[in-house]
C-alpha cells in the first residue's frame, strides 16, 4: 500500500482500458502526477477527478470528446488530446497552471477559452481545424504562447 501512494507515473497506454471505472482502486491515482491512458479505448473521464495531483496527462489517440470532468484537475501543467474527437475546450479554461497543450488531428476549432490561460506556453494545433484568424486572437491574448502547426491564411 506504501507504494502506491509513492506513484508517479499511472500508465495503462496500450491496454483495452474504456472506462476509468475499471481500473481497481483509482483512488490510488490521486498521489500520480503522470497519467498516461494513451492509445485506449477510454471514452469518459468520469473519475479523473481522483486524480487531484496529477501534472500531465496523455489522452492522444483515445476515444475521449468530453473534456468536463477535466475542469477539477487544476494542477495540470501539460494535456495532450492529439487524435481525439474533441471539438470544445471550454472545460479547460480553468486550468490555470496550464503550460502545454496539444490538440494536433482533433475537431477543434475555437480557441477562445484558452484566451484566460496566461500561463500557457506551447500549443500544437497541428491537422486540427484551427484558423489563422484563431491563433491571432490567442495571440493578442497570450504574447507569450508559441503555436505549433499554425494554419496557413487564407489566400
Amino acid at each position: 500500500m506504501r507504494a502506491m501512494t509513492a506513484l508517479s507515473v499511472a500508465m495503462v497506454a496500450g491496454t483495452p482500458l474504456a472506462t476509468l471505472d475499471t481500473i481497481v482502486g483509482l483512488r490510488w491515482f490521486r498521489h500520480a502526477r503522470r497519467l498516461d491512458l494513451s492509445d485506449t479505448r477510454v471514452h469518459d473521464l468520469a473519475g479523473i477527478e481522483a486524480a487531484e495531483s496529477a501534472r500531465e496527462l496523455l489522452l492522444f489517440n483515445t476515444r475521449v470528446s468530453d473534456l468536463a470532468p477535466l475542469a477539477a484537475l487544476t494542477r495540470l501543467r501539460m494535456l495532450r488530446l492529439d487524435n481525439t474527437p474533441v471539438t470544445d475546450l471550454a472545460p479547460l479554461a480553468r486550468l490555470g497552471e496550464l503550460e502545454e497543450l496539444s490538440i494536433a488531428g482533433t475537431l477543434v476549432s475555437d480557441l477562445s477559452s484558452l484566451r484566460t490561460l496566461r500561463g500557457l506556453r506551447t500549443l500544437d494545433v497541428s491537422g486540427s481545424r484551427v484558423s489563422v484568424e484563431q491563433v491571432a486572437a490567442l495571440h493578442a491574448a497570450i504574447d507569450e504562447v508559441d503555436v505549433l502547426g499554425t494554419p496557413p491564411a487564407a489566400p
